[in-house]
């Protein structure tokens, strides 16, 4: 909790993208900035020493999923994962027709369920294979 700074109002949009975990790398985060396809209170910017105030509210894209987060506070460096929602709240919306096909990874759409072996059952049988080659068949 001791890397939460209190005394700061503003910090470089980078630094806080990388901070709060929305980038792999104060890089990624400077070029994700660049290319302007981070907007801070719906305005693009494409600076990444534009500051960032509390209060703001940033749009970003991550991964398929296009993130706002309304900023409550700043760091001196990178919080763990588990502490890492001190820094932001989170606005995004969820999409209400794909909200029931929410997966546990995040991703939205139907779920693909794979045939799962039990470990150390060994590699299939040839007649395992063929029952299974019968049953992709029927699902085409």
């Amino acid at each position: 909790m001791d890397w939460i700074d209190s005394d700061l109002e503003r910090q470089r949009i980078d630094k806080w993208l990388w901070h709060a975990r929305i980038v792999r790398t104060r890089t990624l985060a400077s070029n994700l900035v660049n290319s302007g396809k981070v907007r801070i209170d719906r305005k693009r910017i494409n600076r990444a020493s534009q500051t960032a105030r509390l209060g703001n509210i940033v749009t970003a894209p991550q991964g398929r999923l296009i993130r706002t987060l309304k900023i409550t506070g700043f760091a001196n460096r990178r919080l763990p994962a588990s502490e890492v929602e001190l820094l932001y709240e989170d606005l995004t919306p969820v999409p209400v027709a794909q909200a029931s096909t929410d997966t546990k990874d995040g991703r939205f759409g139907p779920q693909i369920v794979q045939a799962r072996r039990e470990a150390g059952s060994g590699r299939p049988s040839k007649r395992e294979r063929r029952m299974t080659e019968r049953l992709r068949n029927r699902n085409c």
